[in-house]
């Protein structure tokens, strides 16, 4: 039986966390690479200042998420980071590698708006109305 830590291993797994070189994303970068993920995160403005937070070995890609053509190179990017690196589990590496080898977080930004869908709230939701008003 699996105890402690190990049984929440990301060793061998890859890891996309945007806005991770400050505050909230970046907490979430140093528990994934204590945890043995192969991290990639991006911010706007990449510098040694961003940078020298950062644990050994995660990627930092300059792109703002807000615009489409950035989100498209960050994501071919550290999909190919990551399959290099064997980040991305089974199945062909990177993220969304098929093997179900990756976990993907988006620390400053929901999905949604990540994935350019043009509707960022989630779908709408009815009350049952009980008959003891």
């Amino acid at each position: 039986m699996t105890t402690g830590l190990a049984r929440f291993s990301l060793a061998g797994r890859g890891a996309l966390v945007t806005g991770g070189t400050k505050g909230i994303g970046l907490a979430i970068v140093r528990e994934l690479t204590e945890l043995g993920a192969q991290v990639v995160t991006c911010a706007r403005t990449v510098d040694s200042a961003a940078t020298a937070a950062l644990p050994p070995g995660v990627h930092v890609i300059q792109a703002d998420v807000a615009s489409r053509s950035d989100r498209e190179r960050l994501l071919e990017k550290a999909t190919s980071l990551l399959a290099e690196e064997g980040g991305g589990g089974g199945g062909g590496g990177g993220i969304g590698g098929g093997g179900g080898g990756t976990v993907g977080l988006c620390s400053s930004l929901s999905w949604s708006t990540m994935l350019g869908r043009t509707s960022a709230s989630p779908p709408s939701r009815t009350r049952a109305r009980s008959s003891h008003q």
